[in-house]
Order: C-alpha cells, then sequence, then structure tokens
C-alpha cells in the first residue's frame, strides 16, 4: 500500500503539517527562552521615574527590537560554528546543527532580524539606533574572537552578549 498522500486535501494538510514543523524549528533557532534577558530595557522608565504610556511604549519597542537583533546573532553563530556544533554531545540538537533549519534559511532569517532592529532603531531615535549598532559591534567582535580569549569573554559577556 502506497503511504503518499492522495487527495489534494491530504496533500495540503501534509504541507500544512510541514510547515509548521519548520516555523517551530525556526522559533527555536531564534531562541527566545534568551528574550528574557532584554527586559533590562524597562529599567530605564523605571530609573528615571518615568513611567508612562509612552515610555512604556518605547521600552516596548526597545525589548522587540534588541530580541530581533540578538536573535539574529545567535543564527548568525548558530552558522558559522555549525561544524563543530554538529560534533558536540548537546548543541548538535539545535535546529541548524540537526539539519531542521537550513543555513540559506537561517541567513535570510538574521539578516532580516538584524535589518529591521538597527533599521527601525534608528528610525525611533538615534539614542536606540546607537545603542543597537553598539550591541551589534560587540556581537560580530564576541564571534569573530572575543568568545576565545577568557578574560574578554566573560567582559563582553557583562557588557552583553545574549
Amino acid at each position: 500500500m502506497d503511504s503518499r498522500p492522495t487527495s489534494v486535501v491530504e496533500k495540503s494538510l501534509t504541507a500544512i503539517a510541514t510547515s509548521s514543523k519548520k516555523s517551530a524549528y525556526l522559533l527555536a533557532a531564534i531562541r527566545p527562552r534568551q528574550w528574557t534577558k532584554n527586559l533590562v530595557v524597562f529599567a530605564a522608565p523605571l530609573f528615571a521615574f518615568s513611567i508612562n504610556f509612552q515610555s512604556l511604549l518605547g521600552s516596548l519597542l526597545a525589548f522587540v527590537l534588541f530580541c530581533c537583533a540578538s536573535s539574529g546573532f545567535y543564527l548568525i553563530n548558530d552558522i558559522v560554528d555549525v561544524e563543530s556544533d554538529r560534533q558536540h554531545p548537546v548543541k548538535c540538537k539545535r535546529p541548524i546543527a540537526a539539519r531542521l533549519v537550513s543555513i540559506r534559511v537561517a541567513t535570510g532569517m538574521a539578516l532580516v532580524l538584524l535589518g529591521s532592529a538597527l533599521i527601525f532603531g534608528w528610525l525611533r531615535s538615534p539614542q536606540l539606533g546607537a545603542a543597537i549598532t553598539g550591541y551589534a559591534l560587540l556581537q560580530i567582535a564576541y564571534n569573530l574572537g572575543l568568545k576565545r580569549m577568557v578574560i574578554l569573554d566573560v567582559g563582553a559577556i557583562a557588557l552583553g552578549k545574549s
């Protein structure tokens, strides 16, 4: 007996199920559990004693943009480290290392996330744009070598490596 879908409905349901799985793997690859680190942006209006709708809305935007930027860098890091991650007993289960998310899709998503964070950050305000750009530069330095230098690694993590 042939187990392939035969009707249009079965083919459609199979496509939806496959798409849902791919979306779930991509969601896992951007590591939303790490986004809690970005909640620190809500401290600014709190410590400035300026808690109002506009400041909370601004902090919410900053939170979303930093989540996009950090997720973009998680994808980039996983792409760069894919071969060593495949050899690691735990990291081999990450979606990119496990070939559940293609490098091409991950690269495109990283570009969209980082590009959006930078563009919308600068459009919102020069301060937010500069903060996201600074974060991005730190991540680039971290991924290019700081993570292999023990003391500098700790310093980079303390300054904002997600």
